[in-house]
C-alpha cells in the first residue's frame, strides 16, 4: 500500500488478522492517532513501515495494549 497518496486508513475491524508486515511508506498520512485506531485490530502486526509520510509526533507505545507484537517501526522522513 506504499506510494498511493493515502491520507488516512479505513481498515474494517477483524480483518487482516494474520497480517505481520504492513508497508505504508511514501503516502500522505499525518496522524498517528488514525494509524493507531485503524491498526489496533491487527493483533499479529510485527513490522510497520511508515517512512516518507507526514507524521510529526508518535507517542511512546504501551506494549501491553498498542501493537503487542510490533518489533519494527520505520518512521524516517
Amino acid at each position: 500500500m506504499c506510494e498511493n497518496g493515502l491520507t488516512n486508513l479505513a481498515i474494517p475491524k477483524d480483518s487482516l488478522q494474520g497480517l505481520q508486515l504492513l508497508n505504508l511508506e511514501d503516502n500522505s498520512i499525518s496522524s498517528w492517532e488514525d494509524i493507531s485506531a485503524s491498526l489496533a485490530s491487527i493483533p499479529r502486526l510485527e513490522k510497520l513501515y511508515l517512512s516518507g509520510n507526514q507524521i510529526s509526533f508518535v507517542p511512546a507505545p504501551s506494549r501491553s495494549t498498542e501493537f503487542p507484537e510490533l518489533k519494527t517501526l520505520l518512521l524516517a522522513r
